[in-house]
């Protein structure tokens, strides 16, 4: 009997002694298995900078001039001569013209051109040319300064003006003006024939000593490439 109490409680206290050991066990995993929350901070991500716009090109502005006609201006290089025809202004280069009335624009070696404006201005006339005029059998040695005019007579009257005088090219020059038609510009020892059988032979180019105030015809435009 007493052998008996004493298994029971021996049994009793491995039983106990078990349930502790497993409590601990249990314990042990739980802590060990459970994560410590740790607060994480936020990430610092730098702001995307903006790619640059690169601005815009801007217009190309035109280039405005003013002359007279019969003179010649440089662009890019390139020699521009003005010429008053009557009815239309002619801006030419050596391989190229437009031909512009007053507001118009045209297009002349790649280099837009709008003619702005024309008037009739003031400005000095120092030369005057010395020339031969042949009409029929009939031929005259003539002088005349830019702007006068001189008549001759045969079957017909025959009206002689000198139009222009200046430069063209960068050599003196003068345009004359028969019966209505127009010749280029011409230079010393330059001629021209006349549909109406005239011929004009220049002789010379020359300066006066004293300037005359005549009115010439005067143009605005503006150049663009």
């Amino acid at each position: 009997m007493a052998l008996r109490t004493m298994e029971i409680i021996l049994a009793c206290v491995l039983l106990v002694i078990t349930s502790c050991s497993s409590s601990e066990t249990a314990y042990v995993i739980k802590e060990t298995t459970q994560e410590k929350y740790v607060p994480q901070e936020p990430s610092q991500i730098a702001p995307a900078v903006p790619q640059a716009i690169p601005p815009a090109p801007k217009p190309v502005q035109p280039t405005t001039y003013t002359a007279f006609a019969g003179e010649t201006i440089t662009f890019q290089g390139k020699q521009i001569h003005i010429e008053d025809t009557g009815t239309l202004i002619t801006f030419s280069t050596p391989a190229a013209h437009l031909n512009l009335q007053e507001k118009e624009n045209g297009t002349l070696e790649n280099i837009t051109i709008l003619l702005a404006n024309v008037s009739r201005e003031r400005k000095e006339s120092t030369g005057y040319v010395q020339f031969w005029y042949s009409l029929g059998k009939k031929t005259n040695l003539i002088m005349l300064g830019e702007q006068e005019t001189r008549a001759f007579k045969d079957t017909q009257t025959h009206t002689i003006s000198l139009a222009f005088l200046g430069t063209s090219n960068n050599k003196a020059a003068a345009i004359f003006i028969v019966n209505g038609q127009r010749t280029k510009p011409l230079e010393e020892k330059d001629s021209f024939y006349f549909k109406d059988g005239s011929v004009i032979f220049v002789d010379q180019i020359m300066q006066r000593t004293s300037a005359r105030i005549i009115l010439a015809t005067h143009v605005t435009f503006e150049v663009s490439p």
